[in-house]
């Protein structure tokens, strides 16, 4: 897991790449691939979301993005 500001260094560095974004778009991933794969992530942080030590009464978990890998 990487904060957010982690994820905008290691998008910033992507996007610096000789060729980064030049070819066309791949194929997408399989949905029902992909949706099983949030659906874990999403299960795993929430049982173990008191890790985290969140200031929050109930903290709930929500899909923002999901970068997958080509």
């Amino acid at each position: 897991m990487v904060r957010d500001w982690e994820l905008l260094q290691i998008l910033n560095q992507l996007s610096s790449v000789s060729g980064f974004g030049s070819e066309s778009s791949p194929v997408a991933a399989e949905q029902g691939l992909v949706r099983g794969v949030i659906q874990e992530a999403k299960r795993s942080i929430e049982e173990n979301i008191t890790i985290f030590d969140l200031p929050f009464r109930k903290p709930q978990v929500d899909l923002f993005a999901c970068l997958w890998p080509r």
